[in-house]
């Protein structure tokens, strides 16, 4: 090894070649690692976005139907109270375009739509059954959808 860092004719044209191609070697694997955390990392966050969108609309509909908050506003951010409409309107079947509002969390552009059924309401008083179906803006068809239950205690 000494004899060759004495040697002052420098490299061949072959020893830069398997020095290149051992480069090329280890670094390709790396790269496509990268990517892969890469694309990993932005399917997790698109999750982690839907998540969070669930559960704040799920938290809204719920206090919406007891009561206690009626936070819940249609595309023209006229408040919206899913209670007076299921029981003011049994003929309606879904809400207008609802968008969702939370301070603590950036959602973006997503919003949901309630479903209304009537039939399973009338099994148990004061409980509301209804079903969601999430939409973001920019994207087309549903991206999410669950049904809730909701108890409402009259004072």
């Amino acid at each position: 090894m000494y004899k060759l860092l004495k040697n002052k004719k420098g490299m061949t044209l072959i020893e830069v070649i398997i020095a290149l191609s051992i480069l090329a070697l280890t670094a390709v694997p790396l790269s496509v690692g990268f990517m892969n955390s890469l694309i990993l990392r932005q399917i997790t966050d698109e999750q982690i976005d839907a998540n969070t969108v669930t559960w704040t609309i799920k938290e809204q509909i719920s206090n919406n139907i007891q009561g206690k908050d009626h936070s819940i506003k249609d595309s023209s951010d006229t408040p919206y109270y899913i209670y007076d409409y299921l029981i003011d309107d049994p003929d309606l079947e879904e809400s207008p375009k609802l968008t969702v509002h939370n301070s603590e969390f950036n959602i973006g552009d997503f919003y949901f739509i309630v479903k209304y059924d009537h039939s399973e309401g009338s099994k148990y008083p004061n409980s509301f059954y209804v079903d969601v179906e999430i939409y973001k803006e920019s994207e087309e068809g549903v991206q999410s959808s669950f049904s809730i239950a909701v108890y409402r205690r009259e004072d």
